[in-house]
């Protein structure tokens, strides 16, 4: 999750980050994905509702360093290609 770390507050698609994480081990298997961020969830989310990674539907996750979701409609500039 480092590489969320590496670009916070900006959208990462969900290819992106299992490309960064298992290189080429992990093409078309995102639910590897969801485990990993499910599980990182548990150890640093204080409450039930995600406040420091925030998935971001049909597009990827976000990493908040302040642990606040800004209320916002997704802009292409916020996603990393």
């Amino acid at each position: 999750m480092v590489y969320l770390a590496k670009h916070p507050s900006r959208i990462i698609r969900h290819q992106k980050l299992v490309s960064a994480i298992w290189a080429a081990d992990a093409a078309g298997q995102p639910e590897r994905l969801r485990v990993l961020v499910g599980q990182v969830r548990k150890k640093i989310e204080l409450k039930d509702t995600p406040h420091y990674i925030v998935t971001e539907p049909w597009i990827g996750y976000r990493f908040e360093p302040a642990g606040e979701v800004p209320s916002f409609q997704v802009q292409p500039n916020q996603v990393e290609p």
